[in-house]
């Protein structure tokens, strides 16, 4: 993964309870964390067009954040570009207005 900015990081609060967002951009695609301390509950997202080494970064990741319940998931993505594309052809055909007609 290629850094190509430094990470962007908010302190904030969202119904009274106290939020860290971070979110860089990688050549990749981006990289986000939101941490709510006291809930002692934080979301990592790595979204990649490139493939990574799962089983090097997940390790690491799970190190800094120790705890009792972990939730991983892998989604490739685009893999539900088939059901949105026949499901939703109006909207499909909107995000396509701005292109050149041939």
């Amino acid at each position: 993964m290629t850094p190509i900015m430094r990470p962007y990081v908010i302190r904030d609060e969202v119904g009274g309870q106290p939020v860290l967002s971070a979110m860089t951009m990688i050549a990749e695609s981006h990289v986000s964390l939101h941490v709510f301390p006291r809930e002692e509950r934080a979301y990592f997202d790595i979204f990649s067009c490139r493939f990574f080494d799962r089983s090097f970064v997940v390790p690491r990741l799970r190190a800094q954040f120790p705890g009792g319940s972990v939730q991983e998931a892998l989604i490739a993505r685009g893999s539900r570009y088939r059901y949105l594309r026949t499901e939703r052809a109006d909207e499909h055909a909107k995000s396509r207005t701005w292109l050149p007609q041939r």
